[in-house]
């Protein structure tokens, strides 16, 4: 990103955090669901946890990445909206800033 645009992105952002507008909430959340039947449970790894007694059932010390597929369909808009209002505050936000120039240079060593 162009420096000169950091400031109107870091706007950008506080009013998508601030004010955010949960459209095609249901279609967004089965796009959620086929992407973690994508990459999690369709890896090879996914029918190892599948048969191995020491993973299955739903026991809370495991938990799954991504979240369980029975939870994902059973989320409710109020409960993602209680979810947001609860984790996705200014307070709760980090950024990383990497800056390249070709103005600074290296020390060199003598």
């Amino acid at each position: 990103m162009p420096a000169n645009k950091l400031e109107l992105w870091m706007w950008m952002e506080s009013e998508r955090i601030l004010h955010p507008v949960f459209r095609e909430f249901y279609a967004e959340r089965d796009v959620v669901f086929e992407e973690r039947r994508m990459r999690t449970d369709s890896t090879p790894l996914a029918s190892s946890r599948k048969s191995s007694p020491l993973c299955s059932g739903n026991r809370r010390v495991r938990l799954a990445h991504g979240g369980w597929p029975s939870d994902i369909p059973a989320i409710s808009k109020a409960q993602a909206d209680d979810f947001y209002g609860t984790y996705y505050s200014p307070q709760n936000i980090t950024l990383i800033l990497v800056v390249t120039s070709s103005r600074i240079r290296p020390k060199r060593r003598p």
